[in-house]
């Protein structure tokens, strides 16, 4: 049997989508390790309870007669007096589809306090840094690639487009080509400048990209390390903490109170923590 080689395609920093995707689940990966969970019943995946509560702001979870304890998504209705759901309809392409009310048969774990009201605030931070991010990686992309053409083609003929096309298509790769002096080129061909007078830096671009980064552990609430704080005194820096961890907080207490329900109901012995380095006040370092 012949052996299939894994081609691994060329990333395209230029484009705004592909690099929201990127950091998207960059960022998505970094929130799947914020928390940890023990006694997890081995029909539930810690990272699936995660990715649900990051992308749902909720998930559910019921005795299946098949598979046992098992983390599902679905949707919430029949809200009491203080608008919280009661009933919980879940469908999964393999268990199909059941009528289930929470505190009989199912409970649920909310996200953050607002998670089944509207999207998860993780999901929504994620989301906003990932286009940020993305759209600074893309700048600073198009920015060095101006560096190398600092023009925009103009073409007055489809046959001066195709030859100007396959010229700049080698520069953005790296590789110089040769224009004969007697091309018809140089009378159908104009170039405007690529970079405004006041066009930043790209060593400005990449102060943007950090500080987005930065502006997503803050927001967050994953604790980063800069120079400037190495010189702040500790009640600075414990009030620093204060705020940071407020969204963690609200986080972890959800989950805390969601593992109870499903502790109280199906008698297991469940827990979640802040994840060790958290607690610990983990430092990105960022310079």
């Amino acid at each position: 049997m012949a052996k299939t080689k894994n081609t691994i395609p060329m990333y395209n920093a230029n484009s705004v989508r592909a690099n929201f995707w990127n950091w998207f689940y960059f960022l998505e990966n970094i929130a799947f390790n914020v928390f940890d969970y023990e006694n997890l019943p081995g029909n539930i995946p810690q990272q699936e309870i995660e990715r649900r509560l990051i992308e749902w702001g909720y998930v559910g979870v019921y005795n299946d007669s098949r598979a046992g304890l098992v983390a599902v998504t679905g949707s919430l209705y029949g809200f009491d007096m203080y608008d919280m759901p009661t009933q919980f309809t879940m469908t999964n392409p393999v268990l199909g589809t059941k009528q289930l009310t929470l505190g009989i048969n199912a409970a649920v774990i909310y996200s953050d306090s607002n998670s089944f009201r509207q999207q998860s605030t993780a999901l929504q931070t994620i989301c906003k840094y990932a286009r940020l991010l993305a759209e600074c990686t893309s700048t600073i992309a198009v920015a060095s690639r101006n560096n190398r053409a600092p023009v925009w083609a103009v073409a007055q003929d489809e046959q001066t487009k195709a030859s100007v096309k396959a010229y700049f298509d080698k520069l953005a790769e790296g590789e110089p080509d040769i224009i004969c002096t007697n091309n018809a080129i140089f009378d159908t061909f104009k170039g405007i400048p690529a970079t405004a007078p006041n066009a930043g830096s790209i060593n400005d671009n990449w102060q943007s990209l950090e500080n987005a980064l930065k502006g997503f552990y803050r927001d967050y609430g994953i604790r980063y390390l800069e120079r400037k704080n190495e010189r702040l005194i500790t009640d600075e820096i414990n009030a620093q903490d204060e705020v940071l961890f407020t969204n963690i907080l609200d986080m972890y207490r959800n989950r805390q109170q969601g593992i109870e329900r499903i502790n109280n109901l199906f008698g297991t012995n469940i827990k979640v923590s802040i994840a060790n380095g958290l607690k610990r006040g983990a430092r990105h370092d960022i310079d």
